[in-house]
């Protein structure tokens, strides 16, 4: 029998209430991340902040090494 997770929604960074509802998506330049709203204030925040956030390393190799081969 499979067990339930339960998910957690993240408490609001500006009146740091725990009842949050999902509110949508947001597409950044590499991924969908889940919109939450606060109930209290109204607050519209995405669940975990990604500050300067890169490229995947992955890519970032990629790009260098095709940028050392040169043109054909």
């Amino acid at each position: 029998m499979p067990t339930l997770v339960e998910q957690r929604t993240p408490a609001c960074p500006k009146c740091n209430a725990a009842y949050t509802v999902r509110k949508g998506k947001r597409r950044n330049r590499l991924q969908i991340v889940p919109l939450y709203q606060c109930a209290e204030c109204l607050h519209k925040f995405t669940g975990n902040p990604r500050r300067n956030k890169t490229y995947p390393l992955r890519h970032i190799l990629e790009a260098v090494s095709l940028y050392h081969l040169g043109p054909r």
